[in-house]
């Protein structure tokens, strides 16, 4: 049979390499070459420094009496000062603005990612009141998952691709990343995505098209507002897209950054001779020329490196990871653990008044409410907290499901011209290594055995199968409560009078609650 989900699809090709540098803090990472700019700003700063050992040197051997002459300009620093105030004030403030383009591009990618997940998320919760066939309704849910995951593909590849436009990178390789069972798809499609050149603008648009065409073959089963919050996540989504394109499409602009590089090489060449001056030793020359050369290079060098986020060099973003997560996040909406929804147990106990819980009792972890699930599964011993001892009465016997219809999505005949099947847009699962899901999620029975009453003022659920009419809490109104306590609404003189008291009740609970909330939006305003 085939299997439930579908795997991503690997290209066969070697492991990728991880783009983003993932590190601890620690003063140990000032020794990491990897995706590091130093090593480049210190094959500046240390010809540099030598230069300005070597004319102290020549300075203390006597070689250059012009450096030391009296009047030399070379001795008045104010107007070195003023220089070097003005470009470290340049390039700090382009590692500023490369600082910010560095993380609006990474919020940008990150909200892309959501938006289209709540879209596909939202999508498939809305299945699950529909009246279409079953075979409808799995063949949407498969086509959405594979649309959404080769649009995420297919935006990350758009991204390096204008990053390497200009020259920041030397290949793409979002076009390695998995995708959920491409083949799954008609080959129509797929050729059309291939000859593309607005993949991503084309995928968006069957999305579109496939929602509309869902709707009114009312596999989409939900009202037109509801329906446009999952066009607003679309359309949030590519608003994000278009945000990062505006980051990796637009280079920083030219005559800021040819000034920087013009100042930095004058300051380079300036400051041996000024260093010099300063200090009577070529070791000190050495220390202070590299230092100043160091700081000014490595700012520079910092900010040209994330600038743009996209690409494929140490400090981009790791879009093969990104990737993966959100195939997961995909699949995980087709698990069956997902299509089922928590229900409450019935033995668990509750109040209006929150002061009476107790907290020492019934407020537990994560930690130990799993703990104590695995204890009692395995059968062994008694829990570690005593109040998770009655851990067995409180699991509910939920049995699982044996079998599940399943649909298997039919190839055509071997060697049959997809022609003649005509071109389908949006794409329909057509191919034969298409893989599916079960139609029909067992959810576990329920027991509808009469449960004991807790103490003091806790109380147990009702009854699912129990009237709604004949439940009597603190919230029913009086006139409801003088009604179900009186014995004219227990029984009447006849079946016609016993029905027009319970049409009563019914309408006077109705009335009752209707005022409680006029009163209650009138307390709110």
């Amino acid at each position: 049979p085939p299997p439930s989900l579908p795997a991503p699809a690997r290209s066969g090709a070697p492991p990728r390499a991880v783009a983003m540098i993932y590190y601890t803090i620690g003063w140990l990472n000032i020794f990491k070459t990897r995706g590091s700019v130093f090593p480049y700003s210190g094959k500046v700063a240390i010809p540099c420094a030598l230069v300005g050992a070597a004319i102290r040197w020549a300075m203390n051997n006597g070689h250059m009496d012009f450096m030391v002459a009296d009047g030399s300009i070379l001795t008045q620093t104010q107007a070195w000062a003023g220089f070097s105030v003005l470009v470290g004030f340049l390039i700090i403030f382009r590692s500023s603005q490369a600082y910010s383009r560095f993380w609006d591009g990474c919020t940008a990618t990150h909200h892309m990612r959501a938006d289209w997940f709540d879209m596909a998320s939202a999508l498939i919760s809305f299945t699950e009141t529909s009246k279409a066939p079953a075979e409808k309704v799995a063949k949407f849910k498969h086509i959405i998952i594979r649309l959404v995951s080769m649009m995420h593909s297919c935006a990350l590849m758009d991204l390096e691709e204008m990053n390497n436009k200009w020259g920041t990178t030397s290949d793409v390789k979002a076009d390695q990343y998995d995708l959920l069972d491409p083949l799954g798809l008609d080959k129509e499609s797929l050729d059309a995505l291939y000859e593309s050149k607005e993949r991503v603008m084309l995928i968006f648009q069957w999305i579109q098209l496939m929602i509309v065409r869902n709707m009114e073959a009312g596999v989409l089963a939900v009202p037109p507002p509801i329906l446009s919050r999952a066009y607003q996540e679309l359309a949030n989504g590519m608003v994000a897209f278009h945000e990062c394109v505006k980051i990796s499409d637009t280079p920083f602009p030219f005559p800021y950054a040819q000034t920087c590089e013009l100042l930095l090489i004058l300051h380079w060449v300036l400051v041996p001779f000024m260093v010099s001056q300063w200090v009577t030793q070529p070791f000190w020359a050495l220390i202070f020329v590299f230092m100043q050369v160091f700081v000014l290079w490595s700012l520079n060098y910092l900010a040209e490196e994330i600038e743009n986020p996209f690409g494929t060099d140490d400090n981009a973003i790791d879009g093969a990871h990104m990737q993966d997560e959100m195939n997961k996040h995909l699949l995980l909406l087709l698990h069956p653990k997902a299509l089922r929804t928590p229900e409450i147990s019935e033995k668990a106990i509750f109040s209006v008044a929150t002061k009476e819980l107790d907290w020492d009792v019934n407020q537990n972890s994560f930690k130990d409410i799993w703990s104590a699930n695995r204890k009692c599964r395995r059968g062994g011993g008694p829990p570690a907290k005593p109040e998770a001892r009655e851990c067995r009465e409180r699991m509910v016997a939920t049995p699982r499901p044996t079998g599940h219809p399943r649909f298997e999505a039919q190839s055509p005949a071997v060697g049959a011209p997809f022609a003649d099947l005509g071109a389908r847009f949006p794409p329909e699962l057509g191919m034969k290594d298409a893989f599916a899901i079960p139609l029909q999620e067992g959810k576990g029975d329920i027991s509808h055995e009469t449960p004991a009453q807790g103490r003091g003022s806790w109380e147990v659920l009702p009854r699912r199968a129990e009237p709604r009419e004949a439940q009597c809490t603190s919230r029913s109104p009086p006139d409801r409560q003088d009604r179900l306590a009186s014995p004219e609404a227990a029984s009447g003189s006849d079946g016609s009078d016993g029905e027009t008291d319970q049409a009563g009740m019914r309408s006077s609970g109705r009335s009752g609650s209707r005022r409680r909330q006029q009163r209650g939006r009138q307390q709110r305003l």
